[in-house]
């Protein structure tokens, strides 16, 4: 039995797991350095994202739209004033007309805003879509919103 043990370590040396001095500092740098080179990578996609923040710009601005200016002024309006149910009603399955980003950016005074800019820079202001559709009951805040992008990412 001896024997077959020892002719079977001939044939299958065990193999060395002696790492020179160097070779073990020089994997103890690497391997921290390169988590924290690709983690930086991945939040640098995340952060500075053009499509990422494109969205979340307009997606502001369109809300802003709707609860700042279009439902301000409809429930003003001498036609629908207090019963703005009435006026939305109709609208909830087709939607109010498309918004385009131009009429969002000129209706919220953000003609001068960097974010004005960084979306025009971006994306077409008469291609770029907005479309709201009010939900019950109606509310300042009860809508949904379809977004149709002509941009650059």
């Amino acid at each position: 039995m001896a024997n077959v043990r020892k002719r079977r370590n001939q044939y299958y040396p065990k193999r060395s797991r002696d790492f020179s001095a160097f070779a073990r500092k020089f994997l103890l740098f690497l391997i921290p350095i390169m988590t924290v080179l690709v983690m930086a990578i991945m939040v640098s996609t995340i952060l500075f994202n053009p499509e990422h923040q494109i969205k979340s710009k307009l997606s502001a601005l369109a809300s802003s739209y709707y609860e700042n200016y279009f439902y301000t002024n409809l429930e003003s309006s001498d036609q629908f004033s207090g019963n703005a149910e009435k006026a939305l009603q109709k609208y909830e399955t087709n939607g109010l007309p498309p918004v385009t980003l131009r009429q969002l950016i000129l209706a919220n005074k953000a003609s001068d805003s960097s974010d004005a800019a960084y979306l025009t820079r971006y994306c077409d202001d008469e291609a770029t879509v907005v479309q709201f559709y009010p939900e019950s009951p109606y509310t300042r805040i009860s809508y949904r919103v379809a977004y149709a992008y002509s941009c650059n990412f």
